[in-house]
Parts: structure tokens; sequence; C-alpha cells
């Protein structure tokens, strides 16, 4: 039997170190990443997975938490405030906006069992997109930090002032919806305004992993 030539093994060792590397960065890329909606029956959330958001270690209060639960809406009523002039300064888009970040260890419906859960399994380039836009949902200080506005509603959330302007148009549900569909996601915003239909619509894109007639859980 003739030896095998130098250039054959050396092209074979190439081969298997290309194949070693594609295997790597298949298991390194996903191609696709979840992320879930969660609703109360009037308001909706997103949840992402800690791992998935690059900014997650600057706003989770909760080092050790895996998932961050991340609602908007007008300050006065995330805040509890509400009566007829924070209403019309809601309405009419004069009040400012909050991020509540709620940070999260475990399944969502263990911490949340009286919500609507749907799973989006987003292709990787929609979740980028959803990302970016989660990230420049945040208001700004001049040095370019993200402006902490004091605890949420549990020991391991906190509200974040937010860049967005809350009116008549833009509710909270419209907000998540709309960030989906500049994602890529084709849910129709105008008929998102009731956190049901949003729930509805995002069923038809995903998987409905838990559903309550009479949901009731704040975040």
């Amino acid at each position: 039997m003739l030896p095998t030539p130098p250039c054959t093994i050396l092209l074979r060792v190439l081969l298997l170190i290309g194949c070693l590397q594609s295997a790597a960065l298949g298991r390194c890329a996903p191609t696709s990443q979840p992320v879930w909606l969660i609703s109360n029956g009037l308001h909706t959330s997103f949840v992402f997975r800690v791992a998935d958001l690059p900014f997650a270690s600057e706003i989770r209060a909760d080092p050790r938490a895996d998932k961050l639960i991340i609602g908007w809406g007008a300050a006065d009523v995330y805040r509890s405030n509400v009566n007829p002039w924070t209403l019309c300064k809601a309405v009419l888009g004069a009040g400012e906006s909050l991020l509540h970040i709620v940070s999260l260890r475990g399944s969502i419906a263990g911490r949340f069992a009286h919500s609507d859960i749907v799973e989006l399994d987003l292709p990787r380039a929609e979740f980028q997109k959803l990302a970016h836009e989660i990230d420049h949902a945040f208001r700004r200080d001049a040095c370019g930090r993200r402006i902490l506005s004091g605890p949420g509603y549990y020991g391991d959330s906190r509200f974040y002032a937010g860049a967005d302007h809350f009116h008549i148009v833009r509710v909270c549900n419209t907000w998540v919806a709309g960030k989906l569909h500049r994602s890529g996601v084709p849910i129709f915003v105008p008929t998102s305004i009731f956190a049901p239909e949003l729930v509805r619509q995002a069923s038809k894109f995903g998987q409905r992993q838990q559903y309550r007639s009479l949901p009731r859980d704040g975040f």
C-alpha cells in the first residue's frame, strides 16, 4: 500500500478543523431566540432571557435572575397615581412614561400563575431588531446612562424613565405590538389596543403556553 502524501494528510486535517468549527458555530449561534408576551387582561409586557439581552446586567435588580419582564406605560398610571388630571395627561401625551423591569428566576408561569403567556420563537435577525427597539426605549441622561426612577412593584423590580411618549394611540399594548411589528412580526398594531386582541394575534405566530379567562397579575 502506497503511503498517503503529506499534502493529502494536511487537507484532511484542515477539513476536520473546518467541520469542528462549523459545528461549534452552529451551537453558539442559534437561528432563533424566544421572547414571551405576558398579559394580565389589561396590560401586556415582554419577557426576555437575560442571556439574550446584551444590556440585561445593567437593569436587573436580582443578579441571579435568568429572565426579565419588561413593561411600559404612563408614569402616573404605573405608579397608581390615577385621577382625571393624570388620565388627561396620559391621553394627550403630556406625561412621562416608565419601563417596569421585573427580575425573574425560573418559569414565568410559576411566578405569574394568573396571566396569559405566549411564546414567540423569533428568527435571530428579528430578535436583534426587537432587542435594539427595547434598548432605545430607555430615556438616558447627559452621560448616556439609563435613568433609574425608583423601586417597582416588587423587591426585585425597578422603574426606569422611558423615551417613548404615552398617548391615546400609543398605550402599553400598542407599544408592545409596535415593537414586534417593526421587528418583523406581522402584528396589526391599530387593533392591538386591547390586551386580549394582542394576545390572540401573537398566538397565531407563536405558542400559547398559559391561558387564563380572568388574568390578574401585576407587572
